[in-house]
């Protein structure tokens, strides 16, 4: 059924080429108009609880058949220019074409075969999406991950949207891939209304195409690759009014852009926001009222399309955004310190973490110019807040999607300083101005993270076309153009094939000892091999977390070969943990511990009544996607999932109110755990990391519980 999806991609490109002859604006309107209306279609059906396969199915084949009965006559004709345009484009540019496809391939090839597997999307971009279809609406249901609710949820709907049509996840990453090619064709597109040349505009292309970052991100569900081509394409649109004209098809796009920015994550908004003020001056000085009149129109896009996400946070949460920091359910990661000393601290640490180079010796001596400037300020380069979030500072260089920097792009933006010191060029230094605001502004807003980095992605967006320009006549060297190329697009080929999370060539082979053990475990080994209880007790220690008891991997251990493979023998743990090639599609999902994958395994086992609904009652900061997806794709005998838990704030949703009777409960809430009754429950199952309950009786009851995570951080 994804095929009706590229079906109308395919007729609306052909849609806005027949009109405009210009393929990237043509692009760039389709990734406009499908995101839109997506979030139209999606906004409706939820009203009428018609959030279902059937529904999306129909919708998308009626928008088909419209656009072929509405172009029938032109199809031919303006796809055959289309194909030759195209044709002529690849032929001139054989050798970068080359290099494009080499690098698009292999990423579309791993947003198929390899699911989303990070935490952010197990913790939320992801796990909000099957209580979306559950419930056969949008409106926010019981849950303790805040997240799930209130973050900005545009991109999670194009994701539900595949997810419906095709009942499947492989396509779930593709969303952030066609937003890295929107994201380069908006890049080059700046270029040229700054007046770069072809060249140019090919190497802004480049560049943006290799961004370590960007490539991670496109194999993922994370969103800034998606608010990042929103922002960028907005900026276009931006410099479009300005330099041509203010027509009203450009006046809508800049809005629509800016729409869609700001419900995909507002992070877009704070980088784009100087060059906003700027260019609004001067549109105003160029254009007087007929520009403000016509901006209106942009006022009018951005409240009618956040009215709905506005609605539903402020009934919940008394707030346009969602739950205020320390209250049940925030996140506690807005910055509420915007002292002069916190916000420099922030924008000292962030400068150095986007300055990691993949020499760690060189990343220790920028770490120790951070340490000393704190230390001769008076400031704590790790205040008590950022320590307990685990967020103490930290520059090291890790080939992982949260950490990996762009630090090609990054270095060239500092010597630039240089640069515009020698040539003095008014348009450049604005642009840097502009970049250095937007760093500080975010660094106002958010609190320091070790994983920010990726985060600055749109900000990286908007560098892009800064160094085109500042290095303008560079370029034109071919010695700097191609060393400055080739380095990007070698990182870039090790960021494709070898990503930890999913390589394309195995880095490594062989068994890997599970992470931790549960009672369940231990029972297994006592009866087939007690021989390895000895060594375990030396390999593992004991943790107890209130209820939950189980042995957790002790590192400093080493283990003999022989001991590694019985082990993994027994309990029939999955091997060659680090081959993609070696595992199935949902082993592929949990690369980053098997062990949960083999929990999940032997918790599935034990569900054995058809047709079983099963309650969810897990604490915030489980990553509860791996729980969803592998009960809803990988047990034959689960109906439906919901959770059962949640903090006061949700109890009166509609949602919540639902009628739910189940006969299991998944747990690790202490609270829940404690309130359960002996004489109702039928069997239990100790995994360690969670209990499976099976109950005598089909149970309706809900728990209304503290959201733990919130009582420990708002002090912070």
């Amino acid at each position: 059924m994804v095929a009706l999806i590229i079906i109308a991609l395919i007729l609306l490109l052909l849609h806005f080429y027949e009109s405009s002859k210009n393929i990237r604006e043509s692009i760039l309107e389709i990734l406009l108009f499908f995101p839109l209306s997506i979030f139209i279609i999606t906004e409706i059906l939820s009203c009428f609880n018609a959030l279902t396969h059937a529904s999306i199915v129909g919708i998308w084949l009626f928008i088909d058949i419209l656009f072929l009965i509405y172009k029938l006559k032109k199809i031919q004709s303006t796809c055959s220019d289309l194909l030759i345009n195209i044709k002529q484009i690849i032929h001139n540019n054989k050798v970068i074409s080359a290099i494009i496809f080499s690098i698009l391939i292999p990423l579309a090839f791993l947003c198929y075969f390899v699911p989303p597997n990070n935490n952010d999307s197990m913790l939320y971009h992801m796990a909000r999406i099957p209580f979306w279809i559950f419930n056969k609406n949008i409106n926010f249901f019981p849950t303790m991950v805040g997240m799930q609710l209130y973050y900005n949820p545009l991109a999670e709907y194009q994701i539900l949207h595949l997810e419906l049509l095709t009942n499947t996840v492989h396509y779930a990453n593709f969303v952030q891939l066609f937003a890295m090619l929107g994201s380069c064709i908006a890049v080059s597109l700046i270029v040229n209304k700054m007046n770069g040349n072809k060249q140019l505009q090919l190497i802004a292309f480049l560049l943006t195409l290799t961004l370590p970052v960007g490539i991670f991100q496109a194999t993922s569900t994370q969103n800034d690759f998606v608010v990042g081509f929103f922002m960028i394409t907005a900026f276009y649109y931006l410099m479009k009014m300005f330099c041509d004209a203010i027509d009203y098809k450009t006046i809508v796009l800049f809005g629509v852009s800016m729409a869609l920015c700001g419900l995909t994550k507002f992070s877009g908004w704070i980088f784009l926001f100087p060059f906003l003020v700027f260019y609004f001056n001067k549109c105003i000085i160029k254009y007087k009222h007929v520009f403000v009149a016509k901006m209106l129109l942009v006022g009018v896009i951005n409240i009618i399309l956040f009215l709905p996400f506005i609605i539903r946070n402020v009934q919940t949460f008394d707030s346009p955004l969602g739950a205020k920091n320390k209250n049940e359910l925030s996140s506690n990661l807005q910055n509420d310190d915007f002292s002069f000393t916190q916000i420099t601290s922030n924008t000292i640490k962030h400068v150095a973490i986007l300055s990691i180079v993949p020499i760690n010796k060189i990343n220790k001596i920028s770490s120790k110019i951070v340490s000393k400037i704190h230390a001769i300020l008076g400031w704590k380069i790790n205040p008590e807040k950022d320590v307990k979030f685990g967020n103490s500072f930290s520059n090291r260089f890790v080939l992982h999607e949260d950490t990996v920097t762009n630090f090609i792009p990054f270095l060239l933006f500092l010597f630039s300083i240089f640069l515009l010191m020698y040539y003095r060029n008014k348009t450049a230094i604005l642009y840097f101005l502009f970049l250095i605001i937007g760093l500080v502004l975010f660094s106002a807003f958010l609190r320091w993270q070790v994983w920010n980095g990726r985060l600055f992605l749109p900000w990286f967006l908007l560098l892009i076309p800064y160094l085109v320009l500042v290095y303008k006549n560079w370029f034109a060297n071919k010695l700097f153009s191609s060393t400055i190329l080739s380095a990007s697009i070698l990182f870039a080929f090790v960021c494709v094939f070898l990503n930890p999370s999913k390589s394309i060539i195995p880095i490594k082979k062989g068994n890997s000892l599970p992470s931790f053990l549960s009672n369940y475990d231990v029972e297994i080994i006592q009866k087939k091999a007690p021989t390895l209880l000895s060594t375990i007790r030396a390999q593992y220690k004991p943790v107890e977390n209130t209820d939950l008891k189980l042995l957790v991997f002790n590192r400093d251990f080493a283990a003999s070969t022989s001991f590694k493979d019985s082990l993994i023998s027994v309990l029939n743990f999955p091997k060659e943990k680090n081959s993609i090639y070696s595992k199935n599609y949902t082993e592929r999902m949990y690369w980053m511990d098997l062990t949960i994958y083999q929990m999940m395994q032997n918790l599935s086992a034990k569900i054995d009544t058809k047709h079983a609904n099963i309650g969810i009652a897990i604490v915030r900061g489980t990553n509860e996607y791996y729980i969803q997806y592998f009960l809803l794709h990988n047990c034959a005998n689960v109906k439906s999932i919901n959770n059962i838990s949640f903090p006061k704030v949700l109890m009166n949703l509609p949602n919540t109110k639902k009628y739910f009777p189940y006969q299991y409960l998944i747990t690790n809430n202490a609270e829940v755990i404690h309130l359960i009754k002996k004489e109702e429950i039928e069997c239990m199952y100790d995994f360690g990391m969670i209990r499976l309950y099976k109950f005598k009786t089909i149970q309706h009851k809900k728990y209304i519980v503290t959201d733990l995570f919130n009582e420990v951080t708002k002090n912070f």
